[in-house]
């Protein structure tokens, strides 16, 4: 993982505008991972991309990462901080090292963890109906006494074990937040989207970045990619002198 370049960071974010999560999040990491292709960073566990988004946004706005959610119960706006290290080292294996076998009630299943590929893949319905194709798409193979089982013959509460087993073996993919409000005392469990966190920052920065080349290049005839390769100092400086 490296530090884009800001004329490569915004390519990113143009490109992203027009994507969905999925294909955005993938964008964002690729910016900062050139030496991989993009099928390669699609084909990583969720959570491992997770943990590489995590590690962009400490490399392009540093550890302390702001949050606000609302209560559920009353409205109020709760405020909580994390540090993006709390996001990288929950310890989800890598690769193959991510495929397990469970064996619940009599059911032996070969399993994997989800990808953006097979996020990608799902044809929109109701959850229930991503749930079962997400599920089939992670089932390597699943075998009872009498032989090979498909994924959607599996009784509900094998299920619910295989689902147990994943989450388990890929505990950054599902990250939630215990947040309890300040003004009624509620609490509840709020997921952390850690893509979408980095890709609001990422768009926050962007809108800033272009207004500062217009006004450099009105102010002194420079190009966009003579802007861009300003350090953040002395761009604010001359930002600061176009207006005298």
């Amino acid at each position: 993982m490296r530090v884009p370049s800001a004329s490569r960071l915004l390519d990113a974010w143009e490109l992203g505008l027009a994507q969905g999560p999925v294909q955005r999040a993938l964008t964002l990491l690729a910016a900062g991972s050139p030496e991989s292709s993009r099928d390669d960073l699609a084909a990583r566990p969720i959570g491992q991309r997770d943990r590489e988004l995590a590690a962009l946004r400490e490399l392009l706005f540093g550890s302390r990462l702001p949050l606000l959610g609302r209560c559920p119960a009353c409205g109020e706006s709760v405020e909580c901080v994390l540090s993006t290290a709390e996001l990288k080292g929950a310890g989800t294996p890598e690769g193959d090292e991510a495929e397990g076998i469970a064996e619940i009630e009599g059911y032996r299943i070969a399993y994997r963890p989800p990808t953006s590929v097979d996020l990608l893949a799902l044809v929109p319905g109701d959850p229930a109906a991503l749930r079962g194709q997400l599920l089939a798409r992670c089932v390597r193979g699943a075998h009872d006494a009498g032989g090979a089982v498909d994924a959607d013959r599996l009784p509900s509460h094998v299920v619910a074990g295989l689902v147990e087993a994943i989450a388990q073996a890929d505990p950054d993919g599902d990250v939630t937040l215990d947040l309890t409000c300040t003004a009624c005392a509620h609490r509840w469990d709020e997921a952390l989207d850690i893509a979408d966190v980095l890709w609001r920052e990422v768009h926050a920065w962007a809108q800033r970045t272009v207004r500062d080349v217009h006004t450099l290049a009105r102010s002194y005839g420079w190009r966009e990619a003579d802007v861009l390769a300003l350090s953040p100092a002395r761009r604010h400086m001359y930002l600061e002198l176009s207006q005298l």
